[in-house]
């Protein structure tokens, strides 16, 4: 349903941190048939575009906010990609665990192996039935992937090195002097810390 796809893709641009294309701008791209899948969208010409958003400016800025971001983080990549369950901590899971997006792709098929179920649902934040969307949902994306694969680079999962190597970081409440915390989480995991969503077993420090 049409409804269903202006939500992916909606959830997509977000999670890529694509801006300026709000939600009146993705039913129309959807409405006109211009975008029936993710991968659409890297393939708009500002012409086509022209047909559903009015504005001197605004089908140019919109093509080329899109192609700008050519180069993602493998576990932005997967977490963008909306499968039920696959959020940010999941995501960075699996990116920490498997390195390449071949590497995740293949567990499309997982399902069937055991050893590589088992070790799957071994993750944090994942169990039987997020392995299982996991495996269904990469399963039913494989061409939309594919697409994508064609123009954007999804980036490996280098080693982590740095200060903070080994340690892991949880951070809850407000931070002084404005500082947002997807700053601080990315300045943590540059420095080679790991980033969780709550406190758990083995977390080095809870910043509060």
């Amino acid at each position: 349903c049409r409804g269903k796809l202006e939500g992916r893709v909606e959830h997509w641009l977000k999670t890529l941190e694509i801006m300026d294309i709000g939600p009146s701008a993705i039913t129309a791209l959807c409405s006109y048939g211009l975008v029936k899948d993710l991968g659409d969208l890297y393939y708009l010409t500002v012409e086509q575009v022209s047909r559903a958003l009015t504005g001197d400016k605004i089908p140019t800025r919109t093509v080329e906010n899109i192609l700008k971001k050519d180069r993602v983080p493998l576990w932005q990549f997967v977490c963008a990609l909306g499968i039920p369950g696959i959020g940010r901590s999941a995501s960075k899971a699996l990116a920490k665990e498997y390195k390449t997006l071949d590497a995740i792709v293949a567990l499309k098929d997982s399902v069937a192996s055991a050893g590589l179920f088992e070790h799957l649902c071994s993750l944090d934040d994942f169990g039987k039935i997020t392995a299982t969307k996991l495996a269904s949902g990469l399963s039913s994306l494989e061409s939309t992937i594919d697409a994508i694969r064609q123009v954007i680079e999804v980036e490996d999962v280098a080693e982590a090195s740095g200060p903070l190597i080994g340690k892991s970081f949880c951070i809850t409440g407000s931070l002084p002097s404005g500082a947002k915390k997807a700053e601080v989480n990315k300045r943590i995991e540059a420095a080679g810390g790991e980033i969780k969503s709550s406190v758990g077993k083995g977390l080095s420090y809870l910043i509060m």
